[in-house]
């Protein structure tokens, strides 16, 4: 198990990664759990790790601003 350390400054941001971390725990654990069916079922299945161009996926808080504007004419 990996234990991590949050900031202790604001209490709310704090509670929020740590529910994002516990969220991503049990994914995890929910993708082990289908694994080890698929083991037991004797069905063929595969992991596959992310590839040399993998990204982190941008949240909607890190995404650019959009505008209802019209954009002006080239």
């Amino acid at each position: 198990m990996v234990i991590t350390e949050f900031a202790g400054g604001d209490s709310e941001a704090t509670m929020h990664a740590m529910a994002d971390e516990i969220l991503r725990y049990r994914q995890c654990v929910r993708q082990l759990e289908r694994a080890v069916a698929n083991t037991r079922d004797g069905a063929p299945f595969v992991i596959v790790g992310p590839g040399p161009y993998w990204r982190p996926r941008r949240s909607v808080e890190d995404a650019p601003a959009q505008s209802d504007a019209v954009p002006p004419a080239a």
